[in-house]
């Protein structure tokens, strides 16, 4: 029986660290994601491409990221993109119904837990 208990208690420890662990990798991936999200987005707007476009190219990005494109939205020729990621999955939005490993459902809901990030990017003048 005390094998048993130990066994249990290492089980749950173990299941503790990975979801520790898999919220701080989604943490530092989502805002990766954002940041180069908003860049790209910027980048696209500086070369005369519309909001549109730019917010496509934004889109483009967080997906390559296994994240989720919430918001891309300009105030002049500034960019603010909000990207998010289930934890412990990957970063399609949640209840779009896909399986383990696809976007979506119950992997990319990360059990209902997204991390989140939003950024801004654009142009500063120079002296």
């Amino acid at each position: 029986m005390a094998g048993l208990t130990v066994m249990l208690v290492i089980a749950v420890m173990l299941c503790a660290v990975a979801v520790v662990g898999g919220t701080m990798v989604s943490k530092s991936v989502v805002r990766t994601a954002a940041d180069q999200a908003a860049l790209a987005a910027a980048y696209r707007r500086s070369e005369g491409a519309d909001v549109t476009a730019s917010c496509a190219e934004a889109r483009t990005v967080a997906e390559r990221h296994a994240a989720y494109l919430e918001a891309c939205s300009f105030d002049g020729e500034d960019v603010t993109v909000t990207v998010s990621r289930g934890i412990l999955a990957s970063g399609a939005p949640p209840g779009s119904g896909a399986s383990m490993g696809a976007p979506g459902g119950m992997a990319s809901g990360g059990f209902g837990f997204r991390a989140r990030a939003m950024s801004r990017a654009g142009p500063i003048d120079c002296p």
